[in-house]
Formats: C-alpha cells, sequence, structure tokens
C-alpha cells in the first residue's frame, strides 16, 4: 500500500510502478492533495485503477469546487482500513510533515508491524 500526499506521490509514483511487475500483488493507493486540481499523474493513475491494477482511493483537503464528489478530509484509519487487506502488507508512506508522523499510529492501530511501515522523506 502507498500512502501519499500533495507532492509525495512523486517518489511513491516510482515504487508503484516498480510494484506493478511483481508477483502476487495487490496494490493499493491512497492519494491526498489539497484540491482536485493538485493531483499529480491523476489520468495514469486513473487508468491503472479502471482496469484493476491498483485501489485508489483519493480525498481532497481543502475546499474544493462544488463537482468534486470524492472524499473529503485528512486520510484516516476508516479510510486507510478499506486497503489493509492483511497485516503483512508492505505500506510506503511520503507527504507533508504531519502526515508522515501520524500515518505509522494510525497503521499499526490497524494492524500493521512497525517493520512493514517504510517512510519516505524529503
Amino acid at each position: 500500500m502507498f500512502i501519499a500526499g500533495g507532492t509525495g506521490i512523486a517518489p511513491l509514483r516510482a515504487m508503484l510502478r516498480r510494484a506493478l511487475h511483481l508477483p502476487h500483488r495487490n496494490i493499493g493507493l491512497f492519494y491526498s492533495a489539497r484540491t482536485p486540481e493538485e493531483f499529480a499523474f491523476e489520468p495514469e493513475l486513473r487508468a491503472l485503477a479502471d482496469t484493476g491494477e491498483i485501489e485508489l482511493r483519493q480525498t481532497v483537503t481543502r475546499a474544493a469546487r462544488t463537482e468534486w464528489t470524492g472524499a473529503r478530509g485528512r486520510i484516516d484509519r476508516a479510510a486507510l482500513s478499506a486497503l489493509v487487506h492483511q497485516p503483512e502488507t508492505l505500506c510506503f508512506i511520503c507527504g507533508p510533515a504531519a502526515m508522515v508522523d501520524e500515518m505509522p499510529r494510525v497503521l499499526r492501530e490497524l494492524g500493521i508491524a512497525r517493520e512493514k511501515i517504510r517512510i519516505e522523506e524529503w
């Protein structure tokens, strides 16, 4: 599972593309941005989701145009639980400091072992 916030999608995208070539994969991506216009690589990610290659969840955290019908708010435990299918899930996190600080705690609450959580910082 990949958890990206804002520009944190850039390094995770490279890892996700590599993961697509691994056997026995079930890839989830939870991507948060301030507004819908700030989702980078959205056509590519949406295409992967449409073909079933990844499970994609998106949320916006700031006031957004009224056409946005997706999730709003910060990534939380309830949202992540939809993508955690097994406690052995390997999780990669990259994004704003507050998100990167909070997500490991939330993942541990969902049963993910500390050694299965990787953080990419910039």
